[in-house]
């Protein structure tokens, strides 16, 4: 998986959840935790660790015991946060758009 993979399928969900499970497991295997060791310490099933190294399945709340585990949240932390504003055209169209609560159908 490279880097223009990353780029020519980044929409792809299946392409992304495996690309986070590998990034996952290279973190794992360099910070030196065994499955089991990692399973233990972060209270998610040994099966559940496997299942998303092997095929990219897991619960969001299982993923984020993992990531403070490995101490790696800051990700989750930018997650759906708000664009920043690069240029004055970025912030005219902010500041014309009305923040809406609510999506009417």
């Amino acid at each position: 998986m490279t880097d223009i993979d990353f780029l020519l399928n980044k929409s792809d969900s299946k392409f992304l959840l495996e690309k986070i499970a590998t990034n996952f497991q290279k973190m794992r295997i360099s910070k030196k935790f065994t499955q089991s060791d990692l399973a233990q310490r972060s209270g998610v099933s040994l099966s559940s660790l496997k299942r998303f190294e092997q095929k990219a399945e897991i619960s969001l709340s299982s993923l984020l015991k993992l990531a403070i585990t490995l101490d790696v949240t800051d990700a989750f932390e930018n997650l759906f946060a708000e664009t920043k504003i690069d240029t004055i055209e970025d912030f005219l169209y902010k500041k014309k758009t009305k923040k809406r609560k609510r999506v009417r159908k």
